[in-house]
């Protein structure tokens, strides 16, 4: 209670004399469907490969290359009923959801040129899942409308794909700023929590785009986010007709550890398997820091559109121990990338009948 004060309080001070304050709040009347559509491109460098093994110094190998990678989800969302400005009973029912990619290693000490390409999918197309709000809990019960999927693939989902953490806490004037979650920023970089995007092509390249690096931000966002997101009310804008409020987004130094040893030693290949070194841990170690805007309508009551440009690293640590029985050695490998990524998240009515979603010609 003291926070929401004290957050009340700052941005009630923040009003300029005389300017006209704006209320933002979630709006939407029962029985409105949202269609959501999220794409993410990666342009990424990779800066290298050290090598550690046992007390041995590091060795550094180069590898001149890069990544481009495409990523797509989209869900229609039926709204069931609100209460309290947020949705508490809502009907989702997926839609494509996939990426793609493409490596190119460049010639180096003799070694060829190398290219390669990745295709991955999401098992939740034309699922349907019904969210109910537990204010209890402080989160949502998921139940499958039909007994077609996996149960356990409820478990990472998330109801809040409307980003309703970014309203400030009372009305606004141009200028007014305020801090948002973490927790927000993770919903509005993988609205809907996991998506199950895997590959479908059996090669190290899906395997690396399916640990996080230039995937799904659902398998690269840890549990343990750090970092600042920073808000400013930039005054109101119009589109399509419509007035939205312009929220500015600052994200500095968002840093996150994801574990992904399971996965990793379940998508081995053959070879890797009948290795006499057995995995011990694969860490993927994430950083970003970007810049861009989202918008409210103010007309419909949610979210319009949120766009994040900037610059982002990723870490790769695999740790394996094997070695001669009577003096095994631990081996390090960190393979570190570095790169440009465009988000857009777009919410509005449902395409008209006919009419391809944003994306869905890419749909794999």
């Amino acid at each position: 209670m003291i926070s929401i004060l004290l957050a009340t309080l700052s941005l009630a001070a923040a009003l300029p004399q005389g300017a006209e304050a704006e209320t933002l709040r979630f709006a939407v009347e029962p029985g409105v469907v949202l269609h959501r559509d999220l794409t993410v491109r990666h342009e990424i460098q990779l800066d290298g490969v050290v090598y550690t093994r046992g007390d041995a110094s590091p060795s550094r190998q180069d590898v001149p290359g890069w990544m481009s990678t495409f990523l797509k989800v989209s869900a229609d969302d039926t709204i069931g009923e609100v209460q309290g400005g947020r949705p508490t009973r809502l009907r989702r029912r997926w839609g494509p959801c996939g990426g793609e990619g493409t490596l190119t290693l460049n010639p180096v000490q003799g070694r060829p040129k190398y290219e390669d390409r990745a295709v991955l999918s999401s098992p939740l197309r034309d699922r349907r899942v019904d969210f109910t709000w537990i204010a209890d809990e402080g989160d949502w019960s998921r139940l499958w409308v039909r007994d077609d999927a996996e149960e356990f693939w409820l478990a990472d989902m998330r109801g809040d794909m409307d980003g309703l953490g970014l309203l400030p806490a009372a009305a606004v004037a141009p200028g007014a700023e305020w801090e948002v979650s973490l927790e927000t920023l993770r919903s509005l970089m993988a609205p809907g929590g996991n998506h199950l995007i895997t590959p479908r092509t059996t090669n190290i390249f899906g395997r690396t785009m399916e640990v996080g690096i230039g995937g799904d931000y659902a398998e690269v966002l840890g549990p343990d986010l750090t970092g600042v997101v920073r808000a400013r009310y930039d005054g109101l804008r119009e589109v399509d007709g419509e007035r939205v409020a312009v929220i500015a987004l600052e994200v500095v130094g968002l840093r996150s550890i994801a574990d992904r040893t399971s996965l990793w030693r379940l998508s081995a290949p053959p070879e890797e398997k009948n290795e006499v070194a057995h995995l011990v841990s694969a860490l993927v170690e994430y950083g970003l820091d970007a810049r861009g805007e989202a918008l409210w309508n103010l007309e419909r009551g949610h979210l319009h559109s949120l766009k994040l440009a900037g610059d982002e690293v990723y870490m790769l640590s695999v740790t394996k121990h094997g070695g001669p029985v009577v003096s095994p050695y631990e081996t390090i490998q960190q393979s570190s990338f570095r790169g440009k990524v465009d988000l857009t998240y777009s919410v509005g009515p449902p395409p008209p009948p006919g009419q391809k979603a944003q994306g869905e010609a890419r749909d794999h």
